[in-house]
């Protein structure tokens, strides 16, 4: 009897662990970190789902997190048998089939479980894995910045964010470069703004827009693009340089000046430079008078014009030169030009007549210019060439000639230049010529002043 009672005990006993066994697998111990770390775990907000519920959800867990797919998914898929609306159960299985490379199936449990709590940020996060791995890169990046959102503590979704950042704005700016070298500017364009809405940081990405823009002559925006470009980095040279053509075809002239000084402080190159100076001049130019700026045109200057056109041209010389302060012109009063005839004059460049007029209106000779040409060669301290080689060359003004040194000095320096061999000393100076000559003596005498002429 005493053995029939134990053997009886026995096998009670091994029933009652088999049951065990049937309801709560073995979890195998852990002996690596988690299989699947970047996944969320799918925790278990309050009220939702009773203890032994729970408990059966974090075992599930914890099977998959060991490489056991089966058990786990089996567990899960009973969870959610016993209760359908059990939305983490539901996130938990969609990460089991993602594991178990079935991201289709997976989609669908995640999909079930935002229904259930849209804005329960496993379920989103999850939803970005079996996106991701059904290579739907975009959709995947939406669903991963959703599920940020809804939780800030997901602590690695912002790396994994940033890579999709990074892989879709390489993308679209491949995209966008591409079209443009095809001519594709609308194209081109809406691949930058798809770029700038993933990445609205960064400088390069409004500079690109903005020149495809200026390519399109949508002026505004690319102006305001490209200043966008520049309030990023301030050293974007390819920005500033756009930024000048959008402002140069716009016709701000001060613009363009200012973009071309910033990129030319960033990048000094001696193109640059010279599209500077040409601009300054034309900002120089806008500031004077109209009957200055009218000069080329004319078909004769006067002495009033000539005294102008050196005044500002070589401002810099007359400015330094040893003033005469004696010097007294009586009918200059009232003409447009009066400031710059009275600093030519002090400065010994021209002349005011015994009877103390300079005679502003009076037409300039090509004589009259070669005086002026060899005074200013004098006062700079430029070299005025070889006269001796000059004087053969000139077939209408001999040594006799009273302004015979002036005007070889003229030819000889390259400012002033013959007719057929011929000087033509009494011929009228036309408005285009004098600033030829005055622009030539700028030149001359800045190589004096840097110390290479």
């Amino acid at each position: 009897p005493i053995m029939r009672r134990l053997k009886t005990a026995g096998i009670a006993l091994m029933v009652v662990v088999a049951a065990a066994c049937a309801t709560r697998p073995v979890v195998p111990p852990a002996t690596t970190g988690p299989r699947y770390p970047d996944f969320a775990y799918p925790n278990l907000p309050n009220r939702v789902g009773d203890e032994r519920m729970r408990a059966r959800h974090d075992r599930a867990w914890q099977l998959l997190q060991v490489g056991d797919l089966r058990a786990a998914g089996k567990e899960f898929a009973a969870i959610v048998g016993k209760a359908p609306a059990f939305y983490p159960g539901l996130t938990g299985w969609g990460f089991v089939l993602v594991a178990d490379g079935k991201p289709k199936d997976a989609l669908g449990r995640f999909e079930q479980a935002i229904r259930l709590a849209p804005q329960y940020a496993p379920a989103l996060a999850g939803q970005g894995e079996a996106l991701l791995s059904l290579g739907q890169r975009d959709d995947a990046l939406t669903s991963f910045e959703a599920a940020l959102a809804a939780d800030p503590t997901l602590v690695d979704l912002p790396r994994r964010i940033d890579v999709l950042r990074f892989g879709r704005v390489r993308d679209l700016v491949a995209a966008a470069k591409r079209a443009a070298d095809a001519g594709r500017l609308d194209e081109a364009r809406r691949a930058y703004e798809s770029a700038l809405a993933t990445s609205p940081d960064s400088g390069f990405l409004y500079r690109d827009l903005g020149l495809v823009e200026l390519r399109m002559s949508e002026l505004p925006s690319a102006i305001a693009h490209l200043q966008k470009a520049v309030a990023i980095d301030g050293a974007d040279a390819r920005a500033l340089l756009g930024l000048a053509d959008a402002f140069e075809k716009q016709g701000d002239v001060q613009g363009t000046v200012s973009a071309l000084e910033r990129a030319y402080a960033i990048d000094p190159t001696d193109a640059l430079k010279q599209r500077l100076d040409k601009l300054r001049d034309r900002v120089e130019l806008a500031r004077l008078p109209d009957e200055y700026r009218a000069i080329p045109g004319l078909a004769q200057v006067t002495r009033g014009d000539l005294a102008a056109l050196v005044g500002v041209r070589l401002q810099a010389l007359v400015a330094t030169s040893r003033q005469r302060s004696s010097v007294v012109a009586t009918d200059v009063r009232g003409h447009w030009a009066a400031t710059w005839i009275v600093s030519v004059t002090r400065a010994g460049i021209m002349e005011v007549y015994p009877n103390h007029t300079f005679q502003p209106r009076t037409v300039v000779r090509r004589v009259e210019l070669a005086q002026l040409v060899s005074r200013v060669l004098a006062l700079a301290g430029a070299d005025s060439g070889r006269p001796g080689a000059a004087r053969a060359a000139i077939g209408d003004v001999g040594p006799d000639h009273l302004q015979y040194g002036d005007i070889s000095a003229a030819v000889a320096s390259g400012a002033m230049s013959l007719d057929g061999g011929f000087f033509r000393p009494s011929r009228p100076v036309s408005g285009q010529e004098a600033q030829d000559v005055v622009q030539r003596l700028e030149r001359l005498t800045a190589k004096r002043r840097s110390g290479s002429g």
